[in-house]
């Protein structure tokens, strides 16, 4: 039995961090027997979130996690599905993409103060406002190391859009990212998507993603092929099991 730590659900989804939507469908999508508990970064041996406890070892970073799982239940895909597209589309939506939601979230204004409420407004006053300080000065500066926070906005937002474009292009022309079956890169691209389209925190990025309504139904396609509609809200932390 794996044991998957993350955050609980907000935003009206499973998770607001893609990388643990991420892991959790492929879990059930392989219907790999798990539970869930909640989990803090500084917990995991990358000081992030997700990580599991698997045969007695705690490994973390979803891709070396689900590498890990399909070498060890030897999960294997048919010919002809173009393997190589859907690692850089994965790349292109987790490593930019993502940090240009990033943005949005922590950096706008308009979007800020819901996330700073969500995510730290359980903490006691004399201590918050430097937690959520610190917080969003490491964001900021992880945003400018990454690149994408030293651009002007308006420059983020058309690079975002862009990213979409193309998703948007090879999902008119396959129904999933490989070609006609799902791997595990569409759980990967489904959970950045879900986050801008499904999210109850709206960004405006999710006005950009709106501009492509084939990515809506693509994000529909993915969650018929998980099996089952979660309600985040109703789940309970550690009596989840996928079987």
């Amino acid at each position: 039995m794996i044991t998957l730590f993350q955050p609980k659900p907000m935003f009206g989804l499973p998770n607001a961090s893609p990388y643990c939507l991420k892991l959790e469908a492929f879990l059930r999508w392989q219907e790999i027997p798990f539970t869930i508990q909640e989990g803090l970064p500084f917990q995991g041996p990358f000081n992030k979130v997700p990580f599991v406890d698997y045969n007695a070892e705690r490994l973390g970073d979803s891709s070396l996690i689900i590498d890990r799982l399909i070498q060890d239940k030897n999960i294997r895909y048919p010919e002809g599905l173009d393997m190589a597209i859907g690692h850089a589309f994965q790349r292109l939506t987790e490593d930019h993409l993502y940090w240009a939601m990033v943005y949005f979230r922590w950096m706008d204004n308009r979007a800020w103060p819901i996330l700073r409420d969500a995510f730290f407004g359980q903490i006691p006053f004399p201590v918050r406002p430097f937690i959520v300080s610190k917080a969003r000065k490491q964001a900021r500066n992880a945003l400018y190391g990454q690149g994408l926070g030293r651009l002007p906005e308006s420059f983020i937002l058309e690079r975002a859009r862009a990213d979409l474009s193309a998703l948007s292009q090879r999902l008119t022309e396959q129904p999933f990212v490989c070609g006609q079956q799902m791997t595990h890169y569409d759980c990967s691209i489904w959970a950045v998507l879900s986050q801008l389209v499904n999210c109850e925190l709206k960004i405006q990025l999710t006005d950009v993603a709106a501009e492509f309504p084939n990515l809506k139904l693509y994000i529909e396609r993915v969650s018929a092929q998980l099996g089952t509609q979660w309600a985040s809200t109703d789940r309970s932390q550690g009596a989840f099991v996928a079987a």
